[in-house]
């Protein structure tokens, strides 16, 4: 915008909209049961509900539950899955809406 005499400076004002990703700290994995399934652990917050979640390719849009939400009771939080058939699983922990 050109300057007048009466405002010389030009203030521009520009708005937009951000996404917050809130990241949940980081899982520990265990092998149990004798190697037959996978022990999730992390620090939650109790009253939360998460869910694990997983794909077989990381090209995929899709994430599917493995199993259902549980409800932290305490400040952490322990899943088990047991390894299926798959080559190779991606997991990753929600909190579950």
């Amino acid at each position: 915008p050109p300057r007048s005499t009466l405002f010389p400076y030009t203030t521009l004002f520009r708005s937009a909209i951000a996404n917050l990703t809130v990241l949940l700290p980081p899982l520990s994995v265990a092998l149990t049961n004798g190697n037959a399934a996978l022990a999730f652990t992390m620090n939650t917050l109790s009253g939360y509900a998460y869910q694990l979640q997983y794909k077989t390719n990381l090209a995929s849009a899709t994430w599917l539950n493995a199993g259902n939400p549980l409800t932290a009771t305490n400040a952490t939080l322990t899943m088990t899955e047991l390894i299926g058939p798959d080559p190779q699983r991606y997991y990753r922990m929600t909190l579950s809406p």
